[in-house]
């Protein structure tokens, strides 16, 4: 039996995941003001947007499924 913690998190992940890419967009934000140097090559700025967005993702997985962390697999493109 799923306790309320349980719901709660379930449907938090629901309402967030049409919202992925704004989610997604806000760490990269972030990541870009904290860690600028990486952010002038092309080819790891396009990596982060994939993996990021993988992360997010896996995460929701985990809020919505009631997984334990470990129980999921990291996503292809991590690094």
């Amino acid at each position: 039996m799923r306790t309320d913690v349980d719901a709660f998190l379930c449907r938090l992940a629901r309402e967030l995941r049409p919202r992925t890419n704004e989610s997604v967009d806000a760490l990269l934000l972030r990541m870009r003001g904290e860690l600028p140097e990486p952010w002038q090559h092309e080819d790891i700025t396009a990596l982060a947007s994939e993996e990021t967005a993988g992360h997010v993702t896996a995460f929701l997985d985990v809020l919505e499924h009631g997984l334990d962390a470990t129980e999921i697999e990291a996503p292809p493109q991590s690094l």
